[in-house]
């Protein structure tokens, strides 16, 4: 008995010492495969821990790091999800700067994935960890402006949370405002163009503080590269400027400009909303925030020129009229020009010169516009004919012509053997004030003498003050006979 007491004693001896160096191995094997970590820092201090982080304020970088562990491995998919709103309210504008420690290489990333209308961003990195001790990927969170209306921000790493504390308000109430302008209506393809105003309409003496404006794009729409006025920083579908701090009354404006996509359905609308905030509470809070609607609808096309106005001579107080006719989306509006100045109230497809006079002669073109562009028609040129005071046969069979002529403006001499078809002998004569003579002696002014040909008859054009170009000439001589 004795004997068997003493052997079963040892053997329990022995099983107690097997289980301690189990535990001692559990132990040991759960501080090698230590869990990945997520650290950061107070405001202020240099430890690093896991937890909430305080005294943080608005537009602060916040260090974080995410600690790596069971290496080495050759890749590795880190994911970093953070609050980019909370709740729809401003949370953490995105993270920055990712920054190995010396036994972790990023071998691809950190990719932004940021879902328009959802609370939760990520960064993406795939990394090596070189060797079997802990590794860190160090960050910055940047916190956006009016953060401190919400319920503070988190960020998500494996299963780690690190918390980083709402800011405190800033002292002050500024009355932050702003406008969003845009079109209500653009088609697949089509660029817009958006202008945001912003104020502090505050009549105290109180600035607004580290403010920002943001825009959120909707799905619809791609930013164009460069086209926003200021500096400005675009995430996702974000577009955010920095405005600093802004006193009271001082306003201010921003522009960019959007594509619509060419998959974007006729019947869709998409909207755009912009918001302002500061490191202060806003003393009214319905204006700091403005959206546009906007609607696809079908194609504009530009307008386009599809019959000029034609050029006309005619007789001093008879009617003149011109007509364009255009193609493009509708409505289009016309503006009818002399000379390049416009004439009042000639907005229709139609101009008529009811008694032309020597004042008319002159170049009118009309201006098409709609909402997808301009269009310009060719100048039509109008010069008025002018009475011969008198005609005759001279003795060397040349033929004299008289007439009353304005001084400093040009004249042309036409001729004809039907009264239908009309040739220029003569262009560019100036008048003096007096009755001027012009002789028909025939080459090189006509193709013959007066007198080689059974009939030839005359008629004299005042010209535009400008003159006419030598293919607005032949123009008249193809269209302007007496009627």
């Amino acid at each position: 008995m004795k004997m068997g007491n003493r052997g079963g004693n040892k053997l329990e001896h022995r099983k107690r010492c097997l289980n301690w160096f189990l535990v001692l191995l559990l132990m040991t094997a759960g501080t090698i495969a230590k869990a990945d970590d997520l650290q950061g820092q107070s405001a202020g201090s240099t430890n690093w821990f896991t937890g909430t982080l305080q005294g943080w304020k608005e537009l602060d970088y916040v260090p974080g790091k995410a600690v790596l562990t069971g290496g080495p491995f050759n890749s590795k998919v880190v994911v970093i999800n953070f609050d980019h709103t909370k709740g729809g309210l401003p949370a953490i504008e995105f993270l920055t700067g990712f920054t190995p420690s010396a036994n972790v290489l990023i071998t691809s990333g950190p990719t932004l994935t940021a879902p328009a209308g959802v609370d939760t961003w990520s960064y993406t990195l795939t990394v090596r960890l070189l060797d079997k001790n802990a590794g860190a990927i160090q960050f910055w969170s940047r916190l956006s402006a009016g953060s401190h209306v919400s319920a503070g921000a988190s960020i998500r790493f494996s299963s780690k949370t690190l918390q980083i504390a709402k800011p405190g308000a800033a002292l002050g109430s500024p009355d932050l405002a702003i406008v969003k302008k845009g079109p209500a209506l653009s088609s697949p393809g089509g660029t817009i163009t958006y202008t945001i105003n912003y104020t502090n309409k505050t009549s105290t003496f109180s600035t607004a503080t580290g403010v920002q404006l943001t825009d959120t794009l909707p799905n619809l729409v791609a930013y164009v590269p460069g086209s926003a006025a200021g500096p400005v920083i675009l995430l996702g579908n974000n577009l955010t400027w920095d405005l600093g701090n802004l006193p009271p009354g001082v306003s201010g404006s921003v522009s960019y400009q959007v594509t619509v996509k060419t998959n974007a359905a006729i019947g869709q609308t998409f909207t755009g909303v912009a918001m302002i905030a500061s490191a202060e509470n806003n003393a009214n809070c319905g204006d700091d925030n403005a959206s546009v609607t906007t609607l696809v609808a079908q194609p504009n096309l530009p307008p386009a020129i599809l019959q000029n106005p034609v050029t006309s001579i005619n007789y001093s107080g008879k009617p003149i009229s011109f007509s364009v006719l255009a193609s493009g989306t509708g409505p289009l509006t016309f503006q009818w020009r002399k000379n390049g100045s416009t004439i009042p109230g000639a907005t229709q497809s139609c101009f008529t010169l009811t008694t032309a006079g020597d004042g008319d002669a002159g170049s009118y073109d009309v201006v098409v516009t709609n909402i997808a562009g301009v269009a310009t028609s060719s100048a039509a040129m109008v010069g008025i004919e002018q009475k011969i005071s008198s005609g005759k046969l001279l003795p060397d069979k040349s033929f004299a012509l008289q007439l009353a002529s304005l001084p400093n403006r040009s004249y042309s001499v036409q001729y004809s053997s039907d009264l239908v078809n009309w040739k220029t002998a003569q262009t560019g004569i100036t008048g003096d004030g007096t009755v001027m003579q012009w002789i028909d002696d025939g080459a090189p002014k006509t193709e013959c003498a007066p007198a080689a040909t059974s009939a030839r008859f005359y008629k004299v054009v005042l010209l535009p003050q400008s003159g006419l170009s030598r293919a607005a000439t032949e123009r008249s001589d193809d269209t302007g006979g007496r009627e």
